[in-house]
């Protein structure tokens, strides 16, 4: 690479112009170095060239100059065996165990890449030293967490997936897509998959970066990449009674959301700003008098009970075991979620099928951990309870 890199720009420009005295490359982060004669020489490369191609007939390959050095990269904390209710290492946090590993100066900033995402930072670095150690072990603890660093890798998201995706599936599309036979080792692409969202973060290096200016075929649709996620809020309100200009300018949203959808006491809203998006998902609730009271959650189209099935994801593999086997509690609550999904018999029937199967066959049972717990009778107690509740949101539907 040092000599095609050298050759290239000796053939492109005349040595009273550009004379390069050395060139070093460090293939596996992706850079080198340019020693010429000149700050002339340099600011010329920088600021009047910019790029050029590696090969004049191939422009896919290209060589950017620059006079700063910044350099992106990516940690992963690894999600095994963590629990849901994890406080997961502040940015600060991060950059401290950094510098204790990696020595030399601080990084010029670290964030978390999403809110859907925690476990993921975004590190900016200026030390091409300090590289060269962090080449040398990717891997870091902190917190009693395992770190693994990407280096100089690209970071993109798939929005809105099928309840049904896996992340091994992603994997394979991906992979195929970049022309390789077996799937890319997750030291190169890593994927997770938010399953309360169906959104995939994607941090890919080496050849699996090309994976975002490709169409990537999944079960036979194509789905491309995003540089971020779409922000969009779903905000419950406890009056159907409320004036939708009021919410919106609220010192809560900075002048920064807009309406997307309005139905009943539920409106979605649109969020421009990452930090203010932030910020009310971690806040959760926001009055706005002292009657108006509204809730927010993440929004994707999955989120919206009313667009839903009562089915596995939303309801009979987890969600239906945070709550006693009483309808009471739910009758005291009539704004749950419970009562806005969609009911579909054939799926319930499956389910009570299932506990009938697995009392016969217990290594049957590939549900969540809360309902290898549950015993026969008490499953098909909660699902009966579930069959109450719907038809209590049926009469006050007035959808007989």
């Amino acid at each position: 690479m040092t000599f095609s890199i050298r050759k290239r720009i000796d053939e492109q420009f005349p040595a009273t112009l550009i004379d390069i005295s050395h060139v070093e490359c460090f293939s596996k982060l992706g850079i080198g170095l340019i020693h010429v004669k000149n700050n002339e020489m340099k600011n010329y490369l920088a600021n009047k060239v910019g790029k050029i191609s590696l090969s004049p007939q191939d422009s896919s390959a290209m060589i950017s100059f620059t006079t700063t050095f910044e350099y992106v990269s990516y940690i992963v904390l690894d999600t095994t065996n963590v629990k849901d209710d994890i406080e997961w290492p502040t940015s600060e946090e991060i950059i401290k165990r950094w510098i204790e590993v990696y020595s030399g100066e601080k990084p010029r900033s670290c964030d978390q890449v999403d809110i859907q995402f925690p476990n993921i930072y975004r590190i900016v670095t200026s030390s091409l030293e300090q590289l060269q150690h962090v080449m040398d072990n990717e891997d870091f603890g902190v917190q009693q967490l395992c770190a693994r660093v990407y280096l100089g890798a690209d970071c993109g998201h798939i929005e809105n997936l099928s309840r049904s995706a896996t992340e091994d599936e992603l994997r394979t599309a991906i992979s195929n897509a970049v022309g390789e036979k077996d799937d890319i080792s997750k030291l190169s692409l890593y994927i997770q998959l938010n399953k309360q969202t169906h959104n995939v973060c994607v941090i890919a290096t080496n050849k699996a970066r090309k994976w975002s200016t490709k169409i990537i075929y999944y079960k036979g649709n194509p789905i491309s990449a995003a540089e971020s996620l779409t922000r969009s809020l779903l905000v419950h309100s406890n009056s159907e009674i409320f004036n939708i200009n009021d919410i919106i300018s609220h010192d809560m949203f900075a002048g920064k959301v807009k309406l997307t959808k309005c139905r009943g006491n539920d409106f979605i809203l649109e969020v421009l700003d990452k930090e203010v998006y932030d910020k009310c998902l971690k806040r959760k609730a926001l009055r706005i008098d002292e009657k108006l009271l509204l809730s927010m959650e993440i929004y994707t189209p999955y989120s919206d009970p009313s667009d839903s099935e009562i089915d596995a994801d939303t309801w009979y593999k987890r969600e239906m075991f945070r709550y006693k086997a009483d309808i009471m509690q739910f009758v005291s609550n009539p704004e749950h979620k419970i009562f806005r999904f969609k009911w579909n018999p054939q799926i319930w029937l499956e389910q009570f099928k299932r506990v009938v199967h697995t009392n016969q066959n217990p290594k049957s049972m590939d549900g969540s951990l809360e309902q290898q717990k549950a015993s026969p009778d008490e499953m098909r107690h909660r699902l009966r309870v579930t069959i109450m509740l719907n038809t209590i949101a049926t009469i006050r539907k007035k959808s007989y």
